[in-house]
């Protein structure tokens, strides 16, 4: 139980690591792109990078989510992992990025 607790949680870690860095570069990325004289850049690639690496950190979590639900079911008992603390925060990251992605996705829909 411990293992599969310490493996979601380096999970947590490593997809927010993922979603907060795709983001920030996003913005820092548009914020050059647009203060630039000079085209430094293809248009979309701050764009393209950002959702790539939201995508890069919310997928993983995704699949360490249900690799832990599995495992918790395994060791069998009366455990339910929609209470535990572990799985709400990995399922909060995940929505985190999945918000993300809506959101720039839908930014560029409506463009």
């Amino acid at each position: 139980m411990l293992a599969a607790d310490r493996s979601i949680l380096a999970g947590v870690r490593t997809g927010l690591n993922f979603i907060g860095f795709g983001f920030a570069i996003y913005q820092v990325l548009r914020l050059l792109q647009q203060n630039s004289l000079v085209a430094v850049m293809r248009p979309h690639t701050p764009r393209n990078f950002g959702m790539f690496m939201i995508l890069a950190g919310t997928v993983p979590l995704i699949i360490m989510m249900i690799q832990y639900y599995r495992t918790l079911k395994r060791i069998g008992g009366n455990l339910n992992v929609f209470t535990n603390p572990y799985f709400q925060m990995a399922f909060a990251a995940a929505l985190l990025g999945s918000i993300l992605l809506t959101t720039l996705t839908l930014n560029i829909l409506l463009r």
